[in-house]
């Protein structure tokens, strides 16, 4: 008869075992499913079999998602700290295209530049302006007036 030949059976390959912290770091970072377990080791099925059934994965994503906004918050807070001063800098320096620019973004850009004023001339446009304010509440006084007060106005 024929007797067969024993031969020893492969073992199976181990899973890898998958850092489920780090996993969810990168989920939440906004990696694919494939990257994570081409990074870590495991198999893309692991990663959206953990996704389907832990609760405690999805709420550690859930966490780390929350984690990676303060931190860009955080990190971006500081970056319009030293642009600002970089600008603040620039602008102490006297340098044209930094002034220029932030003329434009500040909304400044369409204002007339113009020679300050002396103080004569600071005091007589308040005296127009205040010229001009009493002039504005006489004319809706008499606006206001009855028809039966025929008042002219004198201009």
């Amino acid at each position: 008869m024929f007797q067969r030949e024993h031969t020893p059976a492969m073992p199976r390959p181990r899973r890898p075992r998958i850092n489920w912290t780090a996993a969810a770091r990168l989920m939440a970072e906004g990696v694919p499913a494939e990257e994570v377990a081409g990074r870590l080791g495991g198999t893309v099925d692991q990663i959206r079999r953990n996704l389907r059934r832990s609760r405690r994965f999805r709420d550690r994503i859930d966490s780390e998602r929350r984690t990676v906004a303060a931190e860009a918050a955080l990190s971006l807070g500081a970056l319009r700290g030293l642009v600002a001063g970089g600008l603040a800098d620039a602008a102490a320096c006297g340098n044209v295209r930094v002034l220029l620019w932030l003329a434009e973004h500040l909304g400044l850009d369409d204002t007339p530049l113009s020679p300050p004023l002396s103080p004569e001339e600071q005091a007589e446009e308040r005296a127009e302006a205040e010229q001009r304010r009493h002039d504005a509440m006489i004319r809706r006084l008499l606006a206001d007036a009855p028809p039966e007060l025929e008042v002219q106005p004198d201009d």
